[in-house]
């Protein structure tokens, strides 16, 4: 587990059981108050927007994530086959991962 000052734009956490990508991360300290993480966070799954405080210091679950260039073949239902280009591996992807980019 890592903390606060191991975090930056990009990276993936764990926030309330739901995998997050750091969109904005800011160190403030405000006046006489303790200083703290403002962070703006997208949801990887629904793709909302959420902002947090974290305190500075404090323990954050960092999820480590493999990207892997992969090819669409079609869409069946709610899914979207791609396939792995080395190992020709099918793989279901629900469409709702891709957002409105999937359209394109």
């Amino acid at each position: 587990m890592a903390d606060t000052g191991d975090i930056n734009v990009g990276s993936i956490i764990r926030f309330n059981n739901e995998l997050v990508v750091i969109t904005e991360w800011q160190h403030r300290t405000p006046g006489n108050l303790r200083a703290f993480y403002q962070a703006k966070m997208r949801n990887l799954l629904n793709g909302k927007q959420t902002e947090n405080r974290f305190r500075s210091g404090e323990g954050v679950d960092v999820v480590r994530v493999d990207f892997k260039q992969m090819q669409y073949i079609y869409q069946e239902g709610e899914f979207a086959v791609v396939m792995d280009k080395e190992t020709f591996e099918q793989v279901y992807v629900p469409v709702k991962l891709f957002g409105d980019s999937f359209q394109f």
